[in-house]
């Protein structure tokens, strides 16, 4: 770094007047600005105090800033700063900051473990980090690397077998499931959680240690499962194969422990590198028959309350046309498979996921009941009152549906979700940090019975074909698909999962 950016580093004040007539000598002989004359002990104190303004005034802030800097602090201590903070490049809408990120994110191992090459790219890096970025542009991140390697043998710093040695070694850069690029989109949502709990200054200048609720083998399970699922997708539905190369599928996984409301694992996307936009917390869709199971815990609950409007799932419901009028417009519920089978039992209606019985449903228990119920199990949208809400016509995020969901597997206790385990100093001292307490969202009876239910989806109902893609043992679960498929879902839970 000293090579690439500063050789005179531990000789001048803060400021060096050599390099910034070099600088000028160079500008005025190439017509425009090449070059500049700025200290590592300047770069540190803009990274520190200012923004990127490029005005004569803060250039003279800066100069005397670096000198006092340099008064006060050792040459050693304000390098590191320096190298701890040193922009290196982007990974989507997050920063790559300092060395040991940097080393992490393109090579997938610690700054200490780095090759001769490979910290002569990272320091070659600092003047350009988008016009030498590795993955990007390697042969010329490779230029300047050989670059540095050259300077560093002009200032002694290196022999010249080492830095030959260097020059031939080739650049080998971190694969898709090395270093940072390990789970991106977990660490874009740890990021987030972390500006909610702290203020920047103790996320910036503490040097913290975050423990998540991370399971790497699931969340390696996961990641694997939704690339495997989506490309079996585009290669057996001939729809989707013939969009493939217009427009690929997406999808996100998410597992949780309901218990303890742990994520265990969260993929927002098929590929980091394509999408940042994290569909697991971000994206807000149409559960579609996915809300169903609500309708029921609702109308269940009544019926425990010895309420009007409550079913059991032993109670008939009528899967005949209907029409409602909702803010003076006529709504006809219909069946994905257009037909109408008649009465049946409200046990049927879910398992086998019938709109019409499911709305008449609604109905009688109240909308406002549906709503009051699904707000307890830990939704937290502005659901309007509108009779197609039964069916799951108003949109929610995949973490709030896992997160309702989690209410069924333990039998009416809600527990918010937490992606976070611990934060600690370097010192190894705790931050304190918030407690989310367990409440009662849901009558256990009543939980049980829309379970008893969702047990019957996976042996007999829409989601029978998961016994025959391998899956045994006890579980219930919910498959949902919105208007032309735009969506498909699928929640499945055990207590544990």
């Amino acid at each position: 770094v000293l090579a690439a950016e500063d050789a005179r580093f531990y000789r001048h004040a803060g400021i060096d007047p050599l390099a910034v007539l070099r600088a000028a000598f160079t500008n005025v002989k190439s017509g425009r600005i090449v070059q500049g004359g700025s200290t590592i002990t300047q770069q540190t104190v803009k990274n520190l105090y200012f923004n990127q303004e490029r005005t004569w005034w803060r250039k003279i802030r800066e100069a005397l800033m670096s000198v006092i800097l340099d008064s006060r602090y050792s040459k050693d201590r304000i390098l590191e700063v320096y190298l701890n903070a040193v922009y290196l490049g982007q990974r989507g809408s997050v920063s790559i900051c300092g060395v040991q990120a940097a080393s992490r994110y393109f090579f997938g191992r610690n700054v200490s473990d780095v090759s001769l090459a490979e910290a002569a790219t990272l320091a070659g890096l600092i003047r350009n980090p988008g016009g030498y970025n590795p993955f990007t542009h390697p042969d010329r991140a490779v230029e300047r690397r050989n670059a540095v390697l050259d300077a560093m043998l002009d200032l002694g710093f290196v022999d010249k077998a080492a830095a030959a040695r260097a020059k031939t070694e080739p650049l080998r850069v971190a694969s898709g499931g090395a270093g940072y690029a390990q789970a991106p989109y977990v660490v874009d949502f740890v990021r987030a959680q972390l500006a909610e709990l702290y203020s920047d200054q103790v996320v910036a200048e503490n040097g913290l240690e975050i423990y998540t609720t991370i399971d790497t083998l699931v969340q390696a399970s996961a990641e694997e499962a939704l690339e495997r699922g989506l490309a079996r997708l585009e290669a057996d539905v001939p729809l989707i194969r013939r969009q493939k190369l217009r427009r690929r599928l997406q999808g996100c996984v998410i597992v949780t422990d309901p218990r303890s409301g742990a994520i265990l694992a969260l993929v927002g996307g098929r590929d980091y590198q394509d999408s940042q936009f994290n569909r697991a917390t971000q994206a807000h869709r149409q559960p579609g028959s996915c809300f169903k199971p609500f309708v029921y815990l609702a109308a269940f609950e009544a019926a425990i309350a010895g309420k009007d409007g409550g079913l059991t799932p032993a109670s008939i419901l009528d899967d005949s046309p209907f029409e409602l009028v909702s803010g003076g417009r006529a709504w006809r519920p219909a069946n994905y498979d257009g037909l109408f089978q008649g009465p049946l039992s409200a046990r049927a209606a879910l398992e086998e996921s019938r709109n019409v019985p499911t709305a008449r449903a609604a109905q009688s228990v109240g909308i406002s009941r549906v709503i009051a119920t699904a707000k307890a199990c830990g939704f937290t949208e502005n659901f309007a009152p509108l009779p197609s809400l039964a069916l799951g016509a108003q949109e929610v995020t995949p973490l709030e549906l896992a997160t309702a969901y989690g209410t069924f597997a333990t039998l009416g206790i809600n527990v918010p979700v937490r992606i976070i385990e611990d934060v600690e100093f370097r010192d190894g001292k705790k931050l304190e940090k918030r407690v989310r307490q367990a409440r009662e969202a849901a009558v256990p009876a009543a939980a049980y019975l829309v379970d008893d239910v969702l047990r019957g989806v996976l042996i007999r109902g829409t989601g029978a074909s998961a016994s025959a893609m391998g899956f045994r043992g006890d579980a219930a679960g919910k498959t949902g698909t919105t208007d032309d498929t735009r969506d498909a879902w699928f929640v499945g839970f055990t207590p544990e999962i």
